[in-house]
């Protein structure tokens, strides 16, 4: 009887410490994971605006180039 009371603390002891070491490890790991999406996340954010500068200083230029030629305000063949 008394070898089931000590049984059964420990038992309740184990997995109060088993539970506390879960939640720490899935703590920790949801840290990690979280600082490896925010730095994919600002990456692809940094990309993305980068491609999108590119595209519309390629664009902007260009339509900027063709409505002078057409005010004839710039000439090509000089």
């Amino acid at each position: 009887m008394y070898y089931t009371k000590i049984l059964t603390k420990c038992q309740e002891v184990f997995l109060r410490c088993q539970k506390i070491v879960v939640d720490l490890a899935l703590l920790f790991w949801y840290n990690i994971l979280m600082n490896e999406i925010d730095y994919a996340y600002l990456a692809w954010l940094a990309l993305a605006i980068w491609g999108a500068y590119k595209l519309g200083k390629r664009e902007g230029i260009s339509a900027t180039l063709d409505y002078m030629k057409e005010k004839k305000q710039i000439d090509f063949d000089e």
